[in-house]
C-alpha cells in the first residue's frame, strides 16, 4: 500500500492543523485525541492526508474511531497497521462502536472484531500473556 507516493506515520501535535481540516473538528478535540491515545496517517507525497484511524486509551486498550479513507481497502489496511502498532504497544485489545455502514460491519467481522455488548464490538490482537486473568 505505501510506496514512493504515501507514507504511513504516526501522528503529533504539529498535525493538528491538517487533522482539524481532515476531521472538521476543533483542534481541541484532535489534540485530545492525540494527547490520550494517537493516530496513524497515510499521507502522498505531497503531504496531503490521504486517511488515518485514530485510537484512545480505555477498558484494557485501545477504542478506535472509524477510520476515514476514501476507499475499504485503505480502511482495512490501515486497521491492519494501527491492529500491528497495537501488539508492539503490548495492547491487548481493540474496540470499536458498531458502524451504522453495513460493509464496514462485515469488514470488521472479515478482520475478526465480534460484539462484546450492545452496539460494540472487540478483537483480541495480542497474545494470551497480555490478557489479565
Amino acid at each position: 500500500m505505501t510506496g514512493a507516493t504515501t507514507r504511513l506515520r504516526v501522528a503529533g501535535l504539529g498535525d493538528t492543523p491538517a487533522l482539524v481540516k481532515f476531521y472538521d473538528e476543533s483542534a481541541i478535540s484532535v489534540q485530545q485525541w492525540l494527547e490520550h491515545g494517537g493516530a496513524l496517517l497515510l499521507e502522498a507525497a505531497s503531504g496531503e492526508l490521504l486517511g488515518a484511524v485514530r485510537w484512545r486509551y480505555g477498558d484494557g486498550g485501545w477504542w478506535l474511531e472509524h477510520p476515514l479513507a476514501p476507499a475499504g481497502d485503505i480502511k482495512r489496511w490501515l486497521l491492519t497497521k494501527v491492529e500491528a502498532l497495537a501488539i508492539v504497544h503490548n495492547i491487548p485489545a481493540l474496540y470499536l462502536e458498531l458502524p451504522e455502514d453495513a460493509e464496514d460491519a462485515r469488514t470488521y467481522a472479515r478482520l475478526g472484531y465480534s460484539s462484546i455488548t450492545a452496539g460494540r464490538l472487540g478483537k483480541q490482537v495480542g497474545g494470551t500473556w497480555q490478557v489479565k486473568r
